[in-house]
C-alpha cells in the first residue's frame, strides 16, 4: 500500500511539471510561439466542424482525449519508477527500497533546487520552476528524442 502512495506521488509530481505549460520558459528563451503551435494542433484534432475555435462538445472531447493520454502516462510511469527503486524485484518496494527512493529524490530535489534557485530563498518560484522545466524537457529530448509533453 505505501509503496503505491509512494509511485503516485511521484506520477502526480511529475504530471504537476507538465501541467504548467513550458510556454513561457520558452518564449523567454525566444524558441518563439509554442502557445499559437499547440492551439492550431488542438484546433486541427478537435475542431470537428471547421469553424477555427473548440465549443463545449469538441473540448470535452480534447479533455477526455487529454485524460487518457495521463492515465497511460501514469501507468508506463508507475511500471518504469517500481522497475528501477524495486530492487529485490518482488514488484512492491519494501521499507528499505522505500527509504532509499526517498532519500535519492530528497537529493535530486537538493540538486534542482541549488541549480535553479537565482534567489537564493531555497525554493523555486514561479520564474525558476519554469526554468527548471525548461532543463528537463531539454535534457529529456537530448536523451531520448522526446518532443513534448503528453498531448
Amino acid at each position: 500500500m505505501k509503496s503505491g502512495i509512494l509511485l503516485a506521488s511521484l506520477a502526480v509530481a511529475v504530471l504537476a511539471a507538465w501541467s504548467t505549460p513550458l510556454l513561457a520558459a520558452d518564449d523567454a528563451a525566444g524558441k518563439g510561439d509554442k502557445g499559437g503551435a499547440f492551439r492550431a494542433k488542438l484546433l486541427e484534432k478537435f475542431d470537428t466542424n471547421g469553424d477555427g475555435k473548440l465549443d463545449d462538445k469538441e473540448r470535452a472531447a480534447a479533455k477526455e482525449a487529454f485524460k487518457e493520454k495521463i492515465a497511460k502516462f501514469k501507468e508506463a510511469l508507475k511500471g518504469k519508477i517500481l522497475k528501477k527503486l524495486d530492487t529485490n524485484g518482488d514488484g512492491k518496494l519494501d521499507d528499505k527500497e522505500r527509504a532509499a527512493a526517498k532519500a535519492t529524490f530528497a537529493e535530486k530535489k537538493a540538486e534542482w533546487i541549488k541549480k535553479f534557485d537565482k534567489n537564493g530563498d531555497g525554493k523555486l518560484d514561479d520564474t525558476e520552476r519554469a526554468a527548471a522545466r525548461a532543463a528537463f524537457w531539454e535534457r529529456l529530448r537530448a536523451r531520448r528524442g522526446a518532443a513534448e509533453p503528453p498531448m
